[in-house]
């Protein structure tokens, strides 16, 4: 039995088989494709410390040399299973073998989420990227586009914009959902056309190099084609935890999500149903707790800032919820039977949604925006602001915006 099976042969990955066989313990890394992880998608590293320049692969192939010469083991095997055994876990592989160790490390990491066109995948690394940090001095003076509008798209075509002649961005919705400090710091460059509302229809290419893209206005129909040296993809990642499966359930994205199945449902139902007959036998409802008090030296920042403003003068109310005892224990029950927002595409009204940057919750308002349709729907994100700032701090919230929104749509 092996002490350590590594999943993934990434950075982390083989990392993490280093560092078991410094330490004395037998280590198996198990990897699907090819050693490396997403640096093998980079013709040329220039940024990693004592080498002036190295292909993504070289550095791989590098890495895994390394590893080998201090006694890991490697498989290129695609692992479909990992099952707790009585002493360790058993690792099942689609070639049908099966490895047993004491520990396994998971670093399956994440992959791009890709836009779905036709030769996308050939491209990548001949004219679509991911990574402006390690690509970006390839297209030096060059026309480049980049496919997104959060945060990470915003990043991406800061750090293009220094070295390149255009950067183009292209977001599919109406607006950009990145911070609104990034907003202004990338939008009041020159060298910088924002695209919002703009889908990308097909990518143009030419001896195996990308040469441009075609893309569709999505408000009036009009379709153009842009031409362009390089597309840096910024839509988000994917998790590759399908070898959790036999451990814990996934949620709809591919992350861990404990109660995300038809079983834990019910029993959360028939637990909270069976309180709420306890409320009624005892005439009081029973309550979930508020704001905890006094606050852990591990505090995350958001209890931190409902502590500030619920447990403190600021916010604190005799009859405020969360400023003593809590919501009901049964007030969620309803959330288990019906999806929140499920329709709220159909909307027709004007929405205008207020978000802190820094919320904890923020991402609430990007995705219910994210649903929404129409040309009369609005998202803010408040620089610098938390959830609660947006409660009482005048100087934070955005009495201009509200009024002017308020003044165009309800007449």
């Amino acid at each position: 039995m092996l002490d350590v099976i590594i999943v993934g042969g990434g950075p982390a990955g083989m990392t993490a088989a280093l560092y078991a066989r410094r330490n004395g313990k037998s280590a198996l890394i198990i990897e699907k494709q090819g050693f490396g992880g997403q640096i093998t998608y980079s013709p040329q590293v220039e940024n990693l410390p004592g080498f002036l320049s190295l292909s993504g692969n070289e550095f791989a192939d590098r890495f895994l040399e390394q590893v080998l010469s201090q006694g890991a083991q490697v498989e290129l095997e695609t692992v479909i299973a990992v099952t707790p055994t009585g002493t360790g876990f058993a690792v099942k592989t689609e070639e049908g073998s099966v490895f047993e160790s004491r520990t396994v490390i998971l670093a399956t990491g994440v992959r791009h989420r890709l836009l779905g066109l036709p030769g996308e995948e050939a491209l990548i690394g001949s004219g679509i990227s991911f990574c402006a940090v390690c690509d970006g001095d390839f297209y030096k003076d060059q026309t480049v586009c980049v496919a997104g509008g959060g945060n990470s798209a915003l990043q991406e075509a800061i750090l293009l914009s220094d070295k390149c002649k255009k950067v183009i961005l292209l977001q599919d919705l109406p607006v950009f959902t990145g911070e609104q400090r990034l907003q202004e710091v990338l939008f009041a460059r020159k060298n910088v056309e924002a695209c919002p509302n703009t889908r990308i229809l097909s990518l143009l290419e030419e001896q195996g190099e990308l040469r441009g893209l075609s893309v569709e206005n999505k408000a009036t129909g009009e379709t153009r084609s842009i031409l362009c040296d390089g597309l840096f993809v910024a839509i988000g990642l994917l998790p590759q935890n399908d070898v959790f499966s036999s451990l814990a359930p996934l949620d709809a994205n591919g992350y861990f999500d404990s109660e995300d199945s038809e079983q834990a449902r019910f029993e959360k139902r028939k637990a909270m149903n069976a309180q709420r007959t306890e409320d009624y036998k005892n005439g009081s409802y029973a309550l979930a707790g508020g704001v905890v008090d006094p606050l852990p030296e591990d505090t995350p920042q958001f209890v931190k800032d409902y502590y500030a403003y619920y447990k403190t003068p600021r916010g604190y109310h005799p009859r405020s919820l969360n400023s003593n005892g809590g919501w009901n224990v049964t007030s969620s029950l309803s959330f288990l039977n019906m999806p929140i927002l499920q329709y709220s595409n159909e909307i027709r009204s004007a929405v205008l949604l207020v978000h802190g940057e820094k919320a904890h919750s923020r991402y609430f308002s990007e995705t219910a925006y994210s649903k929404l349709t129409g040309d009369n729907k609005e998202l803010l994100i408040i620089p610098g602001a938390n959830h609660t700032d947006l409660y009482d701090q005048i100087d934070v919230i955005p009495f201009e915006k509200l009024k002017a929104f308020f003044e165009e749509y309800l007449k």
